[in-house]
């Protein structure tokens, strides 16, 4: 089967469906390993973030395993109709790109800073909201609020008031993509896993560990975020 380069504004959208069309037509056999993303790049004529995004939809919809370091594989599992599914992911996923793009670049550089200019105080209410996170969760009860305490804290720990007022202003704007990563199936797990590694690159004072910490976790949520979408999207078939 033969690519075609994209020219649509939403780029990865336009990968997803000739990479599912591939996928489902091609009969490609389980395990079988898709180009690389550079190779994917190239053949679409668009950046390796498109194809990325398109990747994690498929990944959400079991169609694809991508392994760290190991590439893109096929799961051998497209023998069924996806392609409503698929619609409608693409378009919620619109929805929280512009939202997650702004926490993909802004938080980071938050905890980058955090881990040079935290006080005792603040890394004190960080541990304290981390020991409230996990007793909640040994509970199985919500850890939303204590998801956004962190979060917001972290900005206050940049100690700078330009970026702290950013981030209050976008509070609202933001909130949806806490919420539906938070309500995916193991959510609230793996955004406690994320705080631990970012809370102990603060605790260490590593700006470049406390960045990686963050950028990481920033990619787990988005991840979810399509979970959730996905999740949502088969309920409402069923």
């Amino acid at each position: 089967m033969e690519f075609t380069k994209v020219t649509k504004k939403r780029l990865y959208v336009d990968v997803l469906f000739q990479l599912q069309d591939y996928l489902i037509k091609e009969k490609i056999s389980p395990g079988q390993k898709l180009p690389s993303e550079r190779e994917l790049a190239l053949l679409f004529d668009v950046s390796r973030i498109s194809i990325r995004e398109a990747l994690a939809i498929l990944e959400t919809k079991g169609l694809v395993e991508r392994k760290v370091g190991g590439g893109t594989f096929s799961t051998g599992t497209a023998n069924f109709a996806v392609t409503s599914l698929v619609q409608e992911v693409a378009k919620k996923r619109d929805m929280i790109k512009e939202p997650m793009e702004v926490r993909r670049v802004l938080e980071p550089q938050l905890a980058r800073l955090a881990a040079t200019n935290i006080t005792d105080k603040l890394l004190l209410k960080l541990k304290t909201n981390m020991n409230r996170q996990k007793q909640k969760l040994s509970k199985g009860q919500d850890i939303t609020d204590l998801d956004r305490e962190f979060h917001f804290t972290i900005a206050k720990a940049a100690n700078n008031s330009i970026f702290l007022g950013l981030v209050e202003a976008l509070r609202y704007a933001l909130e949806e993509t806490r919420a539906k990563s938070l309500h995916a199936t193991g959510g609230m797990k793996a955004s406690y896993q994320g705080h631990e590694a970012i809370y102990d690159a603060l605790k260490s004072r590593d700006p470049d560990a406390a960045e990686k910490a963050m950028a990481v976790h920033m990619v787990h949520v988005e991840k979810l975020i399509l979970d959730y979408l996905a999740e949502h999207e088969r309920a409402s078939k069923t």
